[in-house]
């Protein structure tokens, strides 16, 4: 049987007097050497030990000649600054040595220490000792004895000594490890991975997390009598063959500790159907965020025929990050855990778990948490699904039912007991309506879990202090933004003009030296020269250009990983911020941060949601929509003539606000992957019209600096068809970009839906003399004109020639209520009006 010990720690205690020695040095600027990995010249030098409660004694040893100077040396030991006395002493080969002793007047459990000197640039380098007084103590007599009794196979005894040591020096993480190994031996697993935890929370190291995830893998987790019991409850739900996959078993347990930690471990037990399904499901994913959570432990596991064939994660789990977030941004690091499958087949279970662990801050002593939870999978309806909160401090927090109209027959409860919050939710299948997040959190019932006795006001003060707007009030504006708004003669200009500086000479991103910035001085020149900046730092020199300008202005918080905010739980809800400034009666937001911002209104996907405004008075609020006008879209086509089958013209597209920022960046994308421009060309007007060939063009503005992009040139359009008669058939076929009409028309509208934005198009054909000669019929068009949508037709006669105007106007972003119910005449109104279908009579000759 395996020594429950740690040898090095156990030689530690036992000696009389212990010595732990660290070499350090620091790097000159032209010098990559280090004596020491974990010394770094600007966090210096982090040690850490664990033992009693006994005096410490820090040595620093100085080399000759060395510029450091006590004054601005800095070591602190379990929050009490160390009392420093000059002294000497003889190294080995009997020279002296000048240096400092640091001493403690009083016995503290040592965990750690830091020191950062201040010191020139040419040193050779340090000693530094750590060294524990002899004296004995009660706690150490009861580590030792421990330790022995777990030697000797007196594992009960062993545990009543560490539980003892424990009351006395809980923060000694290698006792908790000590527990959770008698535990084992004890066979009590629960309380053995309760001490693993505790253990890793006071030491995130490797051997900390390899005994907790060594200890989790032992744990059963699902048996057969739990899968027929399973299996007997979904043959009574009345679920069609239609649905391949079902979630037999949702759960997801929420553990808040006294150390402000956050377990969390969630199981899915899923069954596959139909052979479909089978093919299908190739993988299985569950995100978490690396700068907040670690990932203690992940399995995988597939029931077949009775037996349980667990899947290897070293050949099957792999890790995907986004490559498009630089790793030091600080609002977000979303990554996902994959877990590859093999082949499945008709009755199959898969078993998916994962435990996270994260440290959630703290306020006046209780969490500050926020956390939106989808007791389901969006995918596949759900046999039952328990979401339970406990831990010592459930008292704080809170969890409600959210959107509880859209369980649609399923049952919702919500049970309070002994320090524990329960919610359930059973014979669920989702709305499965889009793709987009903010549809599925707003179409679903969800679970919003927060902190209790907070208010908004308390939150803005909180998300103030953290966007480090303190400094606002000295800092300066950096002349190159003065240099880009002198120039223009109003403030709205002036504004522009910075907005659009902002948003396209920033790099996005969030490196340590700026980010070390936040809250300090002359943090706006640093910004510009560095040439990056993430959402924090944008939303600061927005600021500092408004108080320039002497604009009222405000802070704004988004969320834009959820995309909506739960007003009932007041919390830190948000991970984005922006501006809002106030022109007149009008509030213009404004985004920086997004690409595909504009001057003229909030991003289109920021639009209709909750915000919080941290003004002078706090308040949430709705991000207003665009008016129609503001996103236009104008397309005028002239077809002169018919060459090789195919009508051949002119055309010009305007498009204003975010249908032209949208479509620029689209353009940029073309030009920069095909050599051939006229070919890019081509590949953008084909998102506002079909079956065309661009024979040449001319970019006429961008979106640089404004809010307008167009584009003119010559083009074929629209193949001839030959039809039975002497005739030809010609369909012109339009596209409002970033609408997919076609698209749109497949989902089901389960009292929600939302264009993209609103907007209003406009597509013009003139038939020259030439064409129009031939037109024997056009298709028209009925008008309509709802909540939703305006759309018309005209067609006249001028001269020999036919001008063709469909108008279509998109009146909101967001319909809900009984307006939904114009959504499938409308959707079916505009793909008529995206085409226009004429029939030519042939030219025999």
């Amino acid at each position: 049987m395996p020594k429950a010990h740690n040898p090095l720690l156990f030689e530690m205690l036992t000696s009389p007097v212990t010595w732990c020695r660290f070499r350090f040095g620091a790097r000159n600027l032209d010098n990559e050497e280090w004596d020491l990995d974990n010394y770094d010249r600007d966090a210096g030098l982090v040690a850490k030990f664990y033992g009693p409660r006994r005096l410490v004694a820090v040595m620093i040893y100085l080399s000759e000649g060395d510029e450091m100077t006590f004054e601005e040396l800095k070591v602190r030991l379990d929050d009490d600054t160390m009392e420093a006395v000059p002294f000497s002493a003889l190294d080995a080969k009997g020279n002296s040595e000048p240096g400092y002793i640091l001493m403690l007047k009083r016995p503290v459990l040592c965990r750690g220490f830091s020191i950062k000197p201040s010191h020139g640039e040419s040193f050779v380098q340090h000693r530094i000792a750590v060294r524990v007084a002899e004296d004995e103590y009660v706690d150490r007599d009861k580590f030792v004895n421990g330790l022995k009794l777990a030697n000797d196979h007196e594992f009960q005894q062993a545990e009543r000594s560490f539980l003892e040591y424990v009351e006395m020096c809980p923060e000694n993480p290698f006792a908790h490890r000590e527990l959770s190994l008698i535990c084992h031996q004890l066979e009590q697993p629960d309380r053995a991975l309760g001490y693993a935890l505790a253990a890793l929370m006071l030491d995130a190291s490797d051997a900390h997390f390899k005994l907790y995830r060594i200890l989790r893998s032992n744990q059963p987790t699902v048996d057969a009598e739990e899968l027929s019991g399973l299996n007997r409850r979904l043959e009574k739900w009345a679920l069609p063959m239609s649905e391949g996959i079902v979630i037999l078993d949702h759960r997801a347990e929420y553990y808040f500790g006294e150390r402000n930690e956050l377990l969390t471990k969630v199981r899915q037990i899923m069954q596959i159907r139909r052979y479909a399904a089978a093919r299908l499901l190739r993988s299985l994913s569950f995100p978490y965020q690396s700068h907040r959570q670690s990932l203690l432990y992940t399995g995988c596991a597939l029931y077949r025929d009775g037996e349980v064939r667990s899947i290897d994660p070293d050949d099957r789990f792999h890790v995907a990050d986004d490559e498009d977030r630089n790793s030091f941004i600080t609002v977000q690091n979303l990554k996902q855990g994959w877990w590859i499958l093999p082949d499945l087949k008709p009755k199959d279970i898969v078993v998916l778990e994962y435990d996270l662990i994260e440290r959630v801050k703290k306020d006046d002593g209780r969490p500050a948490v926020f956390k939106l939870i989808r007791p389901f999978s969006e995918m596949y309806p759900l046999l039952q699904s328990s979401v339970s909160i406990s831990g010592p401090l459930v008292d704080d927090v809170d969890a409600i039912w959210v959107n509880q109209e859209y369980a649609r027959g399923a049952s919702l409860a919500k049970e309070e007991s002994d320090g524990t919050i329960a919610l359930r939710l059973a014979e669920f299948t989702p709305a499965r309506y889009t793709s987009l997040r903010n549809e599925d959190n707003l179409l679903n019932p969800l679970i919003a879990l927060g902190s209790k006795g907070r208010g908004w006001d308390d939150i803005a003060k909180r998300c103030l202090r953290d966007l480090g707007s303190a400094g606002l009030e000295e800092d300066l504006l950096p002349e190159v933004l003065r240099a880009v708004m002198d120039p223009h003669d109003t403030e709205e200009k002036k504004l522009a003009a910075a907005f659009y500086w902002i948003r396209d000479r920033l790099k996005y991103a969030s490196l340590k030296t700026t980010n070390a910035n936040v809250g300090g001085e002359d943090r706006a020149r640093l910004i510009v020269q560095s040439g990056t900046g993430d959402c924090k730092d944008r939303a600061y020199l927005m600021a500092l250009v408004c108080r320039e300008l002497g604009m009222d202005w405000s802070f704004v918080m988004v969320n834009s990983q959820d995309e909506v905010v739960i007003p009932e739980i007041p919390e830190d809800q948000f991970d984005h911020v922006i501006i809002r400034v106030r022109d007149g009666a009008r509030d213009r937001y404004l985004d920086p941060t997004s690409s595909s911002a504009v001057f003229g209104s909030a991003p289109y996907w920021q639009q209709g949601h909750v915000v919080l405004v941290l003004s002078e008075k706090p308040e949430l609020t709705t991000t207003p929509e665009d008016d129609p006008g503001q996103n236009a879209l104008e397309v005028y086509e002239s077809l002169d003539s018919l060459s090789d089958g195919w009508l051949v013209g002119g055309f010009d597209c305007t498009a204003t606000g975010h249908i032209a920022r949208l479509t620029d960046e689209l353009w940029k994308q073309a030009s920069l992957t095909d050599t051939d421009q006229v070919r890019a060309a081509q590949r953008l007007a084909q998102y506002v019209m079909d079956s065309v060939v661009v024979r040449s063009f001319e970019k006429v503005a961008d979106t640089g600096k404004g809010d307008v992009f167009r584009m003119t040139g010559r083009h074929r359009r629209c193949p001839l068809t030959a039809m039975p008669g002497g005739t030809d058939v010609a369909t012109l076929d339009w596209n409002i970009p970033f609408i997919a009409v076609s698209y749109l028309r497949t989902l089901t509208h389960a009292g929600r839906f939302h264009f993209a934005f609103p907007a209003r198009v406009k597509f013009v054909t003139v038939l020259g003399p030439r064409v129009a000669g031939r037109v024997a019929e056009l298709s028209a068009l009925e008008p309509l004109d709802n909540p939703l949508a305006r759309i018309s037709e005209s067609v006249s006669h001028d001269g020999d020639s036919i001008k063709i105007v469909r108008e279509t106007e998109i009146k909101h972003k967001v319909v809900t209520g009984k307006d939904i119910d114009y959504i499938d005449p409308t959707l079916e109104s505009l793909e008529k009006a995206l085409r226009v279908v004429m029939r030519l009579e042939r030219d025999e000759k």
